[in-house]
């Protein structure tokens, strides 16, 4: 899973050079909430797939194969067996994805279209709270830096909070 060791700023120039103008071919402007959020699961996909093949992995080939012996069909046993087994497993891949997505700034400020609004569609201009922060730290002052310093904590609070999640969903060796 190479993907997972790509930078940011090249998924992001790939989002702005390739995504963003077939966005922009469906529906203007193109750099937007749906390209931000698509490129968010192009990075994050290799997480999930790589927690996702461990979390099936450990599963008991006893239970596989007593399911098999008992008759299941491949897909009874993938339905029935291998996925009930491996969904702690599968949903801490999936948090962990969530809070890497969470702080990305680069490849969604790039995409994302970099407007201070509130998206009304997929398909405006937004921008992220991530990028909010880093462009606007350098010269905040007073309470709008105040502002940027909550906003940084309730990022952190969303973040600890997947943590425990994923720590209270992940498989235990009982």
């Amino acid at each position: 899973m190479l993907l997972a060791g790509i930078p940011s700023v090249v998924y992001g120039l790939w989002g702005l050079t390739v995504l963003v103008p077939l966005v922009s071919q469906w529906e203007p402007p193109g750099a937007s909430l749906i390209s931000a959020m698509l490129i968010l699961a192009l990075m994050i996909l290799p997480t999930v797939a790589l927690t996702s093949e461990a979390a099936l992995a450990a599963v008991s080939h006893a239970n596989l194969q007593g399911a098999s012996a008992l008759g299941l069909s491949r897909k009874g046993i993938v339905l029935g067996v291998a996925l009930p087994s491996a969904r702690k497993g599968i949903q801490t891949g999936v948090i962990l994805a969530t809070m890497r997505a969470l702080g990305e700034t680069m490849a969604v400020l790039m995409v994302a279209g970099n407007v201070v609004q509130t998206p009304t569609s997929l398909f405006d201009p937004v921008r992220m709270l991530t990028a909010n922060i880093a462009l606007e730290m350098p010269y905040a002052m007073g309470e709008h830096r105040a502002a940027l310093f909550a906003s940084g904590l309730l990022l952190m609070l969303i973040v600890t909070l997947l943590a425990w999640l994923a720590r209270d969903g992940a498989p235990t060796n009982a």
